[in-house]
């Protein structure tokens, strides 16, 4: 009996520590709980680590701000001096505000979460997103009323009109909005500061009066007037050509004859559609190829390196290869090549090979 009540004392006594080891635990686990959630969810009352939010968000929007503040300057410049810019650079414009301003949009949406105190980052969001929309309506007011880069249509001053002060209300807000971010910001714990950001810096310029006057200054500007300019920079044959008697080229035989082109714009809009069309016509009475064609599209300012497929010709036959480029809006260009297509092919290269004999000589004593 004694030693049976010596071994229930023991159990207790077992029991007992692990409860003591236990608890501690149980403590631990609840506290690692506690500190993941408050990680993950900064409430109201955790002030550092609000703090640190919102100084955070402001030093990641900084760049941000700073980019928009040049997009905001640069649509003011294009507003100042719009009518005397030649038209390739005033479409190159509006495309890279509407690109730099739809990058912003994205890039401060993607600094939360976490989120900075009372509702600041929505504001700012919606600012930048005001900036986006209202960018690509001045962008998409211009282009109808100048015809876009390819120079189509246009001409309704009052729909243009219109559309910039739809447009010049949207950015209004967003300078509003983007105040109200700020002040909302630095009132936080932290009082973090966001960069000042104003688009509309002179109102009178958004009013009805003067955006009248700007779209009829673009729609009489001569330097936005369409200028249709299609080239032929050089055009060559392969097989390659020799210089011939009286200007026609001489080709060696053959019976594939492919003619390379490049074609430039050296107008002021974008050329679509352009159709090159190569027709052989045959010297006396010989039966004419049939043309062949490519079709590309080229910006203005830059060119293009065509390669139409080839022409059926004979050998020892002349022809006179005509070029025509012709865009949908009516530009076109035209040359002609005087060509020979030689009947004997030249002599083949000879390869003579030269062995070195090695002779000995035996002597006798």
């Amino acid at each position: 009996m004694v030693g049976e009540r010596r071994r229930l004392r023991r159990r207790r006594g077992v029991g007992r520590g692990v409860a003591r080891v236990a608890a501690p635990l149980v403590v631990a686990a609840a506290i690692v709980v506690l500190a993941i959630g408050a990680v993950s969810q900064i409430g109201p009352a955790s002030g550092p680590d609000r703090r640190t939010v919102d100084r955070s968000f402001a030093a990641l929007a900084g760049p941000i701000v700073a980019r928009s503040n040049a997009s905001g300057a640069a649509l003011n410049t294009l507003l100042g001096d719009g009518p005397s810019l030649l038209r390739v650079a005033f479409f190159s414009d509006l495309d890279s505000l509407t690109s730099a301003t739809a990058d912003d949009d994205r890039q401060f949406a993607a600094l939360t979460p976490p989120e900075p105190a009372n509702d600041a980052a929505s504001r700012c969001a919606t600012a930048m997103d005001d900036r986006r929309r209202g960018t690509a309506g001045v962008a998409s007011a211009l282009e109808g009323l100048l015809g876009g880069r390819r120079g189509l249509g246009g001409g309704d001053e009052a729909a243009a009109a219109h559309g910039l002060a739809t447009a010049g209300t949207l950015l209004a807000s967003a300078d509003a909005f983007w105040a109200s971010c700020r002040r909302t910001l630095h009132r936080a714990p932290g009082s973090a500061r966001l960069p000042a950001s104003v688009w509309v810096t002179d109102p009178g310029v958004w009013s009805e009066g003067s955006l009248g006057r700007f779209v009829a200054a673009l729609v009489s500007s001569a330097s936005l007037t369409t200028a249709h300019g299609l080239a032929l920079l050089s055009v060559s044959t392969d097989p390659a050509s020799v210089p011939g008697a009286s200007g026609v080229s001489v080709l060696p035989p053959t019976s594939a004859l492919r003619v390379l082109i490049v074609l430039a714009d050296q107008g002021n809009v974008d050329e679509a559609g352009v159709t090159v069309v190569l027709t052989a016509v045959p010297q006396g009475t010989a039966r004419a190829p049939a043309p062949v064609r490519a079709r590309t599209d080229v910006a203005a300012g830059h060119s293009v390196t065509l390669t139409p497929p080839p022409l059926d010709v004979r050998p020892g036959r002349g022809y006179v290869i005509d070029i025509t480029a012709t865009a949908q809006a009516g530009a076109s260009v035209s040359a002609s090549l005087p060509v020979r297509v030689s009947l004997v092919p030249p002599p083949p290269t000879t390869t003579t090979t030269t062995t070195s004999a090695t002779s000995s000589t035996v002597h006798s004593g």
